[in-house]
């Protein structure tokens, strides 16, 4: 009787040893397998991908903006004078910047502006 006891504690405590080991080792692998693909793999897919659509996007507004406007501003005689001394392009270069900005900050998604 006491043989049969032993034998089964032992088989009993056997059991639930290796199915603990097994679970344990299953979780720590998942872990390490998570932990690979977040650290490592999805940061890199989505640094090109990211990068990807922001070359697109400025190769379209390359060559739609070349098209649409030159860019270049020709005065002469007393329209130059009051243009220069009333710095016209620098006020008009950081209007059209933040402009741009708001647009920017208006398409990202969960951004209160």
């Amino acid at each position: 009787m006491q043989v049969l006891l032993g034998f089964l504690l032992r088989s009993f405590t056997f059991f639930i040893s290796s199915f603990l080991g097994d679970n344990l080792l299953r979780f720590v692998a998942g872990k390490a397998l998570l932990t690979g693909v977040f650290v490592i793999i999805l940061p890199l897919i989505l640094n090109n991908f990211i990068y990807d659509l922001i070359n697109v996007a400025i190769t379209t507004i390359n060559s739609n903006a070349q098209a649409a406007f030159d860019g270049h501003m020709a005065f002469s005689g007393l329209t130059s004078y009051l243009l220069f001394t009333l710095r016209v392009p620098d006020c008009l270069s950081v209007l059209v910047s933040a402009m741009v900005l708001r647009v920017t900050l208006n398409h990202i998604p969960f951004v209160r502006v």
